[in-house]
């Protein structure tokens, strides 16, 4: 006859029975950055361990493009990189008005690059303010403004005093001239300064020239505009600075690697 177990003794089988439930919970499988899965934690998983491919070795965003003009935008798919402004270096970027290719103020463009100052059109990147004939402003090159652009009045139609030997083509910047290369004016192998004493063709002035993908002028940049201020755009089919890709018309179509914003599809 088998005796009853001793009170407050548990049962050695009972014990085993109620434990086997427990037995059977499997851990949850741990995060491994690398394989394709998108686990607590991680910010991006393409599959693999590879940094520079917009998911880092520790499936963290990154930048895709670090160098140059271009920085790490916010925190978002691909890590999308934005323009760096550096004031001086005559690149304009979204948060500058002007960039004539220094750091000094009281030349058109000020020291910060943020402000055009008064009576001065800082039309072209890397290039030297010029002043605005005819607004009663006296700076640059101008000899006088009479708030005028007419000639025979004493002040010129390029603000020079009348009357004068300067002109446009003489080889001497004066008044209101962007550029005066002499006789090399409007001779684009050699001279940037077209035959009216103002500069070439440029990224930005509104005409899509060889080397562009577009040019929207003084739109370039402009947030709801495709053009960017470097005459590139997402979708031209061509990888530019900041982009991880472009296929072209078929950015964004399912199954293809390249979003719409020219930055790879994150797994």
């Amino acid at each position: 006859m088998k005796l009853p177990s001793a009170i407050g003794t548990p049962d050695r089988d009972a014990g085993q029975d109620a434990a086997a439930p427990d037995a059977a919970v499997e851990a949850p499988p741990a995060s491994t950055c690398g394989d394709g899965r998108l686990d607590p934690g991680e910010d991006c998983d393409d599959g693999n361990t590879r940094p520079g491919d917009g998911c880092a070795a520790d499936c963290t965003i990154e930048c895709y493009y670090k160098c140059g003009y271009w920085t790490c935008g916010p925190l978002g798919p691909g890590g999308l990189c934005l323009l760096k402004g550096i004031c001086g270096d005559g690149q304009r970027t979204t948060d500058e008005m002007c960039d004539d290719g220094n750091i000094t103020g009281g030349d058109g463009c000020s020291a910060d690059c943020r402000t055009v100052e008064m009576g001065w059109l800082c039309r072209v990147p890397g290039r030297a303010c010029v002043a605005v004939c005819g607004d009663l402003l006296l700076v640059g090159a101008e000899e006088c403004d009479d708030g005028n652009v007419t000639d025979g009045d004493g002040c010129s139609s390029a603000c020079l005093k009348e009357p004068t030997t300067l002109h446009c083509g003489d080889g001497i910047r004066s008044g209101d001239e962007e550029c005066d290369d002499g006789a090399a004016n409007g001779n684009s192998a050699l001279s940037t300064c077209g035959a009216d004493c103002t500069f070439g063709p440029f990224c930005g002035d509104g005409r899509r020239e060889a080397g562009e993908t577009c040019d929207l002028g003084a739109r370039n940049g402009v947030d709801d505009e495709q053009c960017r201020l470097n005459c590139t755009y997402c979708g031209d089919g061509s990888v530019d600075p900041g982009e991880q890709c472009d296929l072209g018309p078929t950015n964004g179509v399912a199954g293809q690697p390249c979003t719409t914003n020219c930055i790879y599809v994150v797994h």
